[in-house]
């Protein structure tokens, strides 16, 4: 089974030369075209690298199809009409959606697999950004605030709405993907308890050093007082799940059978992801480059870990928990996949429009003296109580950061303006 997708620029010398390349690595494999521009050079361009036969989702359907395609959500469209074939090669041209032509978010629970995650972002081709900043480069990925991918939603979508400016819809988020990795609360908890109380690991961990396996256990399942229960943990990042711009994947789908998982499984996510971005890319590769089995951390990394970890007591206390959680993750306690797995794979991904505020938005009222203001794009900013319009110092620039650089250069006695 292997399954690749090859974005290419729309012109027809590149789908000449990929279709070259393809019939190189592919052999004597049958050609399907879906031209939804119904250009005739296309077909040509096609009709002279092979046989051709139509287009089908079936096990009968050819094994390179070429799909042409301008306009990036209607192609998001037709590649996800091919997400349940196998050994599947695609051509497609590069749109305004093309993945690494956008930055993303990576998020995680902490203990839910986040390094494997960002192996999977590099995988895919992207580059570490880090912090998160106002105009994320394309390509490269970003944490949604601070520098950890731990951002609870309800932190982001009421804490820092109620902290930032205008709202915080300045912010990039849904006009960027997401990748929104979540694994079994029972697991998770697991690895907290053999985690969370070594020295120098958590700030916390002298709140848990002293317990036995199974008090450290049963605290983290549900604790009163400091760490709270893990339905409060795990629950504080569900929201993720239901937002048309994140791409919701398990962790058990992702570690394969190396990790106690099932290859298959894991090739039908990292397709599934390939298609949502549109992004370049050969599943077979991508697979077996995530997960190191020679990586210290393997052995706990394997899913089912609770099986072994949990006694009497804590299953006591976990059944005694609002199994809400449970099932919004999709999850059941004698289970390891997610039940709701093939659901969110097949969800589309669904971006918000570019909109430019067109009316003067407050950035920030006293940077250093300076007023800053946002409008239709461009940053301003003025000594305070001075005017946009008729200011000699106004600053304007296109990202915040640059504005803030030229602000510092001009207060302490360089040339800002």
């Amino acid at each position: 089974m292997t399954r690749s997708l090859t974005l290419i620029p729309p012109d027809l010398s590149s789908l000449d030369a990929a279709l070259e390349e393809m019939r190189g690595r592919a052999g004597d494999r049958h050609l399907a075209i879906t031209d939804h521009l119904n250009l005739p050079a296309v077909g040509e361009a096609v009709r002279k690298h092979g046989p051709q036969s139509q287009a089908k989702q079936d096990g009968n359907s050819p094994d390179i199809v070429v799909i042409w395609e301008a306009d990036g959500e209607r192609l998001g469209r037709h590649l996800m009409e091919f997400l349940d074939r196998d050994n599947l090669h695609i051509i497609a041209p590069e749109t305004e959606r093309a993945g690494l032509g956008k930055a993303i978010f990576p998020i995680s629970p902490p203990k839910a697999g986040t390094h494997l995650l960002l192996k999977l972002l590099e995988s895919l081709g992207y580059r570490p950004g880090y912090s998160a900043v106002d105009h994320p480069q394309p390509g490269r990925w970003y944490y949604l605030e601070y520098l950890n991918a731990h951002t609870r939603a309800s932190d982001f979508f009421v804490d820092t709405v109620r902290r930032s400016v205008h709202g915080n819809r300045l912010h990039p988020f849904g006009k960027m993907p997401s990748l929104f990795l979540y694994r079994n609360p029972l697991d998770v908890v697991v690895s907290e308890s053999s985690y969370y109380h070594q020295e120098g690991k958590t700030i916390f961990s002298g709140y848990l050093a002293d317990l036995s396996t199974e008090e450290r256990l049963l605290r983290l399942i549900d604790d009163p007082w400091l760490m709270g229960s893990i339905r409060d943990r795990m629950g504080a990042y569900a929201a993720w799940l239901d937002f048309p711009s994140v791409i919701s994947v398990s962790y058990e789908e992702l570690v394969g059978a190396q990790g106690g998982g099932d290859d298959k499984e894991q090739s039908d996510a990292i397709w599934s992801i390939l298609l949502k971005l549109q992004l370049s890319g050969d599943v077979d590769a991508i697979s077996g480059s995530i997960f190191d089995k020679n990586s210290p951390t393997f052995a706990k990394g394997r899913i089912g870990a609770y099986r072994d970890a949990f006694m009497p007591a804590a299953w006591d206390a976990f059944n005694a928990l609002n199994q809400d959680f449970m099932r919004q993750y999709g999850y059941a306690t004698d289970g390891l996949f997610s039940d709701r797995r093939h659901e969110r794979r097949r969800r589309p991904l669904r971006l918000d429009a570019d909109l430019e505020f067109d009316t003067q938005v407050v950035v920030d009222a006293d940077y250093m003296g300076y007023f800053i203001g946002r409008q239709s794009g461009l940053y301003m900013a003025v000594p305070i109580g001075q005017s946009f319009s008729r200011s000699p110092e106004r600053i304007d620039g296109s990202s915040l950061e640059e504005v803030k650089f030229r602000i510092g250069l001009a207060v302490t006695g360089g040339s800002g303006a």
